[in-house]
């Protein structure tokens, strides 16, 4: 199985031509696009995407993540565990269009912001 052919081709290719489409973080519209069929045929993908979820719906049972330190770390693990809940939460959200994870991601962003800005 391989990927489709990518149709970008930027006119005058140089690191400041980017793609029209979205989204270009981790990849573009077009593997989005044939990503929940590869997943129906590929037992790894199946497996990889079964994970996810399973993270993400261990994530969304549990209270957004509250900055605080954490002794030599300071508030590193905590920004670590938002990102793998973000992280999460967004590949749950763009494949299922749910706006459930969207929110969630947001709860968990707006407690860092709140938290941090009144320990800081």
């Amino acid at each position: 199985m391989a990927w489709p052919s990518d149709t970008f081709t930027p006119s005058n290719p140089s690191p400041t031509s980017v793609r029209s489409d979205r989204p270009r973080l981790i990849a573009p519209k077009y593997k989005w696009d044939v990503l929940p069929d590869r997943i129906s045929k590929d037992a790894y993908l199946k497996s990889w995407n079964d994970t996810i979820f399973q993270n993400a719906a261990a994530y969304y049972a549990l209270s957004p993540v509250v900055y605080h330190m954490d002794g030599a770390s300071g508030i590193l693990d905590n920004a670590r565990e938002i990102k793998m809940r973000i992280k999460a939460f967004a590949y749950v959200a763009r494949i299922t269009q749910d706006t459930k994870w969207v929110n969630r991601t947001w709860a968990e962003i707006q407690v860092g912001i709140f938290t941090t800005s009144i320990t800081t």
